[in-house]
């Protein structure tokens, strides 16, 4: 028992652990590029603490919620690296349908996203071809992470603070046990000097009763001796 309270202490020390080596993010969308359909295409990137699979449920109740499309490619039974809607219809961009894609992996912070759209055939949103759109593009990526930053790390830190109070409590635990045991160990010592006493003193006994038996038994022969002798 006391074993799996270790593991479970030793868990809680590693979440601490990552919060406070959390590493320095590109919050702020950067100008990127994807592989996409054997050609490099322009897109938008950030880098993020979030694991992907958090990240990917995020940014698609997101923009279910708030542009009426769904991403496939994340929900039952799949987990794809490359998220996509086709034929939909985001104003803020352009009144015209388009392909949304995201793809999401993880790195050595947490995640990876790029975001990019494609308007009609090969017509790929970048800041040098439809600057309006692209920066239409990039400001719904910072909508989202204004929105869902702050609640990734408030549930966090939520998480973080009872792993912190948890531990706390199971090290205060650990120690009144072992102060517990110190003293049962102290007095199971007493108890074994005590029986190794009284072993000690039973041994002088049985030595001296052994002397007395022997005495005895040569008293009895004696007297059974004496006693055929005078009934002759």
């Amino acid at each position: 028992m006391k074993f799996k309270r270790i593991g479970n202490l030793y868990m809680a020390f590693l979440g601490l652990m990552t919060v406070s080596g959390l590493t320095a993010q590109t919050i702020e969308p950067q100008d990127g590029t994807i592989t996409h359909n054997d050609k490099l295409r322009p897109c938008i990137a950030v880098s993020l603490d979030p694991k992907p699979d958090e990240l990917k449920e995020a940014w698609r109740d997101y923009l279910d919620d708030n542009y009426d499309f769904k991403l496939k490619g994340i929900g039952f039974l799949q987990n794809k690296d490359l998220l996509s809607a086709e034929e939909v219809t985001i104003n803020k961009i352009s009144p015209d349908k388009m392909e949304f894609y995201t793809h999401i992996v993880a790195n050595e912070l947490g995640s990876e996203m790029k975001v990019f759209a494609v308007l009609g055939e090969e017509n790929y949103i970048g800041r040098e071809n439809m600057r309006k759109q692209y920066k239409a593009l990039n400001g719904i990526v910072q909508n989202f992470l204004k929105e869902y930053l702050p609640v990734y790390y408030r549930e966090m830190l939520e998480d973080t603070t009872k792993n912190f109070e948890d531990l706390t409590k199971d090290i205060e635990d650990l120690n009144e046990e072992i102060v517990d045991d110190t003293e049962r160990i102290e007095k199971l010592k007493k108890e074994i000097e005590d029986l190794n006493d009284d072993i000690e003193s039973n041994k002088e006994t049985l030595e001296k009763t052994k002397e007395t038996l022997t005495v005895t038994e040569k008293r009895l022969a004696r007297i059974k001796a004496q006693s055929l002798i005078y009934n002759k």
